[in-house]
Order: structure tokens, then C-alpha cells, then sequence
């Protein structure tokens, strides 16, 4: 019976569901303005559905100091080049500087005489595309960013668990992710890099059913080539774990939820460091997706049913513990303490 678990010191989990249906918005960035793209919601991203700079109308972004002949030109587009250009600057991003400068400054003026600004479309969206049920949290992948020329080792704390590589690419997303004051920013200049077809791939041959995997940038680089020459890169990996639940928590092994009657059950962290709760899903194994930190001294109500599993364990070393005395817990409703 396995399960899948991020190391103890690697825990995220989102208090906020994404809904799989974002909300596109519309953004203008004037001439000599700029603009921050954000999304506020955890675990969402950027993803810019379609960009252009110059003119579609006459009353946006106008002036009263400039004559109407500045917005005559309703037909004025560099589609081709801005949209590209806006997904390689946001996409994949919490937030994104757009400035009408500097797209003014690489697609060039498409009409020139006229006043242009920058129109974009885009959404928030989850980084990975996951079912929750109402009133659950999802958890998102932790990151490990390897710089070019570096070295790093990803190891699961607890014996016996086994690496899952969930993405990995070698190339450049941003100009700030491995930068260094003492470079030019013109080895950063290049924000759309990627091997990711190639890097995953490789990582998942190197990393996946072991317990530590030692990764190498210029291994990656010397196999997979250089996505961008003259381009100060990094790796990115996103990864979870493998292990087994009855063998760490000695408790009865093939136990599976199933659907039975709804129950209200409050979960008190009684211990002094944070700690993890996990569901144990309908094919026995402790679930990826669902599962909750609980600071100390906190608690932790849900709404499950009286023959779901739980688990739990600490954050910070990853050592299983006991609900109300045992390993492995089924709700029965009230209140139940945590604890060694």
C-alpha cells in the first residue's frame, strides 16, 4: 500500500480552492505606463490568453492635450509580435511587470505618429489540474531551483520512501530566478528558455523510485543541450514522494474509505510543532491532494465520513503520529487529540 508525501520540511498546502473556470481580465497599459499582472489566489499562476500593442478604438487610453488625428488609426495591431512576447514575460508567474516601454522597445511602433498602448488578456490558473471536493485543500508540489553549474540532492526523510518527479525543465522563466548583481542583465534577457520535453523526461529516468537522487546542471546540460546559448540558466524540478503507510505506522495494512454516513470531526494538534493530517483515500493509499497543516495547539474540523482513514505526522520531521491513540484513524465524530 503506497502513498504519496512531500518530505516533512517541504510541506505547502493551499487554504484555497481554484476553481477550474478563471476569470479572464483585460488589462491596458498606456503609453509610458506599466502595470503589475498578480494573482492573489495560492498556487494560481499567470497565463496571458491573448496580448497586443496598438490601437483598436478612439477612447482608450487618450488624452485631452492630444488632437483626435493621435487615435485616428482604430486598425493599428503588432499581435504577431506582443503576444509571444507577453506569454515569455508572465506565463507561469504569481505576478509580472508589463511596461509599455519595453514592448515598444522590441516589437517596435506599429503606427508610428499615432498613441498605442498595450492590451492583454489573462487568467489565473492552478499549476496543477486537480479534482478537490468542496470544503478540502489541495497541496502544490514543492520546488527545488537548481542554478547552472550547481549541484543539489532531493531525499525523502523517511526510510524506504521513493522519489516521484512530478515536472522538471532546465532553461529560464524570469530575470530574477538565479540572478547575480554582479552579471549583466543581458544574461537574463531570455524568459521563454525551456527543454522541458527533454529535462523531465530525464529527471523522471534519474530520480523517480529512489530515496535520494543526486542532480547535476551540466550533467542535464551535456544530455539535453543548451535550450539558450549565452543565457544564464537553472534547473526547476517540482516533486513529491513515494512510501508505504502500514510500514512506517505499523497500523492495519489494505484499509480503504468508502462511502458511508456524513459525520462532523475535530482533530486537536496537542503537541508543540505543527503537524500534518492525511486522508486515506477508496484505494488505500494516503492521499496526495487532501490533507491539512494544523498549527500547535490548533485545531482542525471537518466535515468526512465515518469510514474515511486518517494519518498524521509532524512538519518539520516528518515522524508519524497518533489520532487518539492509533495510527491509523477512522472518524467517529467529537474531538480527538494528536499526539506521539
Amino acid at each position: 500500500m503506497e502513498r504519496i508525501c512531500t518530505p516533512g520540511y517541504l510541506f505547502v498546502v493551499a487554504f484555497l480552492i481554484v476553481s477550474s473556470h478563471a476569470k479572464v481580465k483585460r488589462t491596458f497599459i498606456c503609453q509610458d505606463e506599466k502595470t503589475t499582472l498578480k494573482c492573489k489566489a495560492f498556487g494560481t499562476v499567470i497565463n496571458v490568453r491573448s496580448g497586443d500593442y496598438g490601437r483598436k478604438n478612439k477612447h482608450t487610453c487618450t488624452k485631452p492635450e492630444f488632437g483626435s488625428g493621435f487615435y485616428s488609426d482604430t486598425s493599428c495591431t503588432s499581435k504577431d509580435q506582443t503576444f509571444p512576447l507577453l506569454k515569455s514575460i508572465c506565463n507561469g508567474k504569481e505576478k509580472c511587470v508589463v511596461d509599455q516601454r519595453t514592448i515598444v522597445g522590441i516589437v517596435g511602433d506599429p503606427c508610428i505618429t499615432k498613441i498605442s498602448y498595450v492590451e492583454v488578456e489573462w487568467e489565473c490558473k492552478g499549476r496543477r489540474s486537480v479534482p478537490v471536493p468542496p470544503g478540502l485543500a489541495p497541496i502544490i508540489p514543492p520546488r527545488t531551483v537548481l542554478c547552472e553549474g550547481g549541484t543539489t540532492i532531493l531525499q525523502c526523510q523517511n526510510r524506504g520512501s521513493k522519489i516521484k518527479i512530478v515536472n522538471a525543465d532546465f532553461g529560464r522563466k524570469d530575470t530574477h530566478t538565479c540572478s547575480n548583481p554582479l552579471m549583466n542583465s543581458w544574461f537574463y534577457r531570455d524568459t521563454a528558455c525551456t527543454s522541458e520535453d527533454k529535462t523531465f523526461p530525464l529527471l523522471k529516468k534519474w530520480c523517480n523510485g529512489k530515496n535520494k537522487c543526486i542532480v547535476d546542471s551540466l550533467r542535464i546540460k551535456s544530455i539535453v543541450g543548451d535550450p539558450c546559448a549565452m543565457i544564464y540558466k537553472y534547473v526547476e524540478i517540482e516533486w513529491l514522494f513515494k512510501s508505504k503507510v502500514a510500514k512506517v505506522c505499523n497500523g492495519p495494512s489494505g484499509v480503504k474509505s468508502v462511502s458511508s454516513p456524513k459525520l462532523t470531526q475535530s482533530f486537536d494538534n496537542k503537541l508543540s510543532t505543527s503537524v500534518v493530517l492525511i486522508w486515506v483515500n477508496s484505494k488505500g493509499i494516503a492521499d496526495p491532494v487532501h490533507r491539512w497543516v494544523i498549527p500547535p495547539g490548533g485545531r482542525k474540523v471537518l466535515t468526512t465520513y465515518s469510514k474515511h482513514y486518517f494519518v498524521a505526522q509532524t512538519v518539520s520531521t516528518a515522524k508519524w503520529l497518533k489520532i487518539k491513540g492509533k495510527c491509523l484513524y477512522v472518524p467517529k465524530g467529537g474531538v480527538v487529540d494528536i499526539t506521539y
